[in-house]
């Protein structure tokens, strides 16, 4: 029998060029402190919506490939990437599936 391991990536960015593209989205200077609250207070309320939303319409589901398809498209929302990936592998590192969100056909 084999153990299945999964890999998610839905931030194709790494992390320090992360954090400096969230600095460039920053409030600008100069905005009242309670207004900045405020901002970060509706867009952190906004991503625990969408967490606990991804969360009710995974766990509606047994069938592993739905599962997946919504994990990986619920990742690459929350985390804002363009694209979400998910493999699965077996112990000798194998692919076994692999799940993606936000690709566009052509």
């Amino acid at each position: 029998s084999s153990n299945t391991h999964l890999i998610v990536n839905a931030d194709p960015l790494p992390c320090p060029l992360f954090i400096e593209r969230a600095k460039a989205r920053k409030v600008p200077d100069g905005m009242p402190a309670n207004e900045k609250l405020g901002r970060e207070n509706r867009q952190l309320r906004e991503r625990l919506t969408k967490l606990s939303e991804a969360s009710l319409r995974i766990s509606e589901s047994l069938d592993i490939d739905t599962v997946l398809r919504e994990v990986a498209g619920s990742a690459r929302v929350l985390r804002g990437a363009g694209v979400g990936v998910i493999t699965t592998v077996d112990d000798s590192a194998e692919l076994q599936d692999l799940v993606t969100s936000g690709f566009q056909s052509r």
